[in-house]
């Protein structure tokens, strides 16, 4: 393994270690819906797994030259970040910090091929 991926990956580690939460995620299994998708099938075992992960805020910057009031609301949102072996998928769902989240769309991030790393925003789930 090249050493500038493994220094990537034991930094992602590290990041994760300083304020790591476990979530559990549980999924259920898919099946051909006949028509070339996929869908969930209501009569399998839904699988779980646990991940140790970073969740944090993420800052945006306040948008210019708008008449609409901006604050913490406005500029922070949730995100879930992931070693290279944590098998999160974009639609997953679980409970941290009293709260029910979504995971939206991964970014995956990558050296030479090789993923690192992946993130993805987070969307609270209405109770």
């Amino acid at each position: 393994m090249d050493a500038r991926l493994r220094q990537l990956r034991e930094g992602i580690a590290m990041l994760i270690a300083e304020d790591p939460s476990i979530i559990g995620i549980s999924r259920k299994p898919m099946k051909d819906n006949g028509m070339g998708g996929q869908v969930e099938d209501p009569y399998g075992t839904p699988t779980t797994f646990k991940a140790r992960v970073l969740l944090s805020h993420e800052s945006s910057s306040v948008p210019e030259n708008k008449e609409t009031p901006v604050g913490l609301g406005t500029n922070l949102s949730m995100y879930v970040l992931t070693d290279h072996t944590a098998p999160l998928l974009e639609g997953d769902t679980f409970a941290a910090l009293g709260s029910s989240w979504t995971v939206g769309p991964l970014n995956t991030l990558r050296y030479l091929g090789y993923v690192y790393a992946t993130e993805a925003a987070l969307t609270k789930r209405a109770s």
